[in-house]
């Protein structure tokens, strides 16, 4: 066989296997099965670091990346600020801090530090401060807080394995520890329960405890990898493809009480969803098929879109008031050789944001806030829209904004 006839040859069998595993990944993602009953423990294991949002990219502590040159079509549209808006921003910690939450009563924010791990609280309008754990965490790059608000689910790393644990009562040393290599986790509405997705053996496993981490037990089994959860109802789960600019993603609902697992949404690129707090209502973000165009829309509860925004960001710098209100960071421009979400996500791209409001009965947008120089993330606006948190991502900084209307 000549040089030539084996470069041929190397060529055709490397068609054939892209061929073969896009033909494999197609088929696993629509064959899904039921997990066994019964108080099935998810035994223990050894996971990578969760898909997600990091705290703070590559400029950390630097000047911020960005970007410079050409940007994408539609990414730099103006939103005038609303008539009458004032704002004042005001810093709330200055060193890095993630996962912040309001707390029930929508007078304190709650945050983790990223060193150490401490719980801290900060209380507003008086601007003072106290910690509410004293427990050292190596390695935290994620929590999710209950909706009780009383306690967390806690992500870190231990080397490259992923472990978790849960605070049971903020305020104290309470805490049981989760099953290793958790990818992603949600609580209930009501803060009683938790759902999360671990792997083993090439398979996903969704599964639940209650709010002390006890009765764990797996209800459902894919071959699907890559599998993010959230709980927009009682008896609903939503399991959604990690999402990627480059590849279809989708979004599934699980029904608790029949097992049926239904296609949702997609397949569309770039797909990632946030759901309102009542569950009727989800924010999609979508891409073009080469990553471009970031583009959101609001669908109900049967998968029709609703509303739709003239402004480009992503889900993940989003948050819910209510369901008639979202906020928003946008960024000012997306660099026109940006991949979205993929390069934000990695950490390779900082997006510098205003806040902007989309009223969803109105199909009106406002601006909010447009000081410049942030990249926002972690969201989060009381009740009465009087005040507005965010994480910095480039420095992880914490910074609040009093709205006067």
């Amino acid at each position: 066989m000549n040089e030539l006839s084996q470069k041929k040859l190397i060529v055709y069998i490397g068609i054939a296997v892209i061929l073969f595993g896009t033909g494999t990944l197609l088929t696993y993602l629509f064959i899904f099965r039921t997990g066994e009953g019964g108080g099935e423990k998810p035994p223990e294991i050894v996971g990578e670091p969760v898909s997600g949002f990091p705290e703070a990219g590559p400029g950390a502590g630097r000047s911020p990346g960005f970007g410079e040159g050409p940007i994408q079509e539609g990414s730099g549209v103006e939103i005038p600020i609303a008539s009458g808006i004032q704002t004042r921003l005001f810093p709330v910690t200055e060193t890095p801090a993630l996962s912040i939450e309001l707390s029930r009563a929508e007078d304190k924010l709650y945050y983790f530090k990223k060193e150490g791990g401490e719980i801290g609280a900060f209380s507003f309008p008086s601007g003072t401060h106290e910690s509410l754990s004293t427990i050292t965490v190596i390695g935290l790059f994620n929590a999710v807080w209950s909706p009780t608000r009383d306690r967390a689910a806690v992500s870190y790393l231990d080397g490259d394995i992923v472990k978790s644990f849960l605070f049971k009562s903020i305020g104290t040393s309470s805490v049981a520890t989760l099953p290793t290599g958790i990818k992603s986790i949600a609580w209930s509405s009501a803060g009683s329960s938790l759902v999360y997705v671990t792997e083993k053996d090439g398979e996903t496993l969704v599964s639940t405890a209650d709010a002390s981490g006890k009765n764990q037990k797996i209800i459902f089994r894919t071959p699907v990898r890559g599998v993010r959860v959230s709980w927009p109802a009682s008896e609903r789960f939503a399991l959604e493809t990690n999402p990627s600019g480059t590849a279809p993603g989708y979004v599934f609902l699980f029904a608790r009480s029949t097992g049926e697992l239904r296609r949702f949404l997609g397949p569309s690129n770039g797909l990632s969803s946030l759901w309102s707090p009542g569950g009727g209502r989800v924010l999609v973000g979508s891409t073009d098929r080469s990553g471009k165009t970031a583009t959101l829309a609001v669908h109900d509860s049967t998968g029709k879109e609703i509303a739709k925004p003239d402004f480009q960001t992503l889900p993940e710098k989003c948050t819910w008031v209510g369901e008639e209100k979202v906020y928003c960071a946008v960024p000012r421009g997306i660099p026109q050789d940006a991949l979205m979400p993929d390069d934000y996500l990695r950490g390779d791209l900082n997006t510098n944001d205003r806040i902007a409001l989309f009223n969803i009965k109105t199909k009106a947008v406002s601006g909010v806030f447009n000081d410049g120089g942030y990249d926002m993330t972690n969201l989060r606006v009381t009740k009465d829209e009087k005040y507005i948190f965010f994480v910095d991502r480039i420095t992880g900084g914490v910074w609040g904004i009093d709205v006067a209307k």
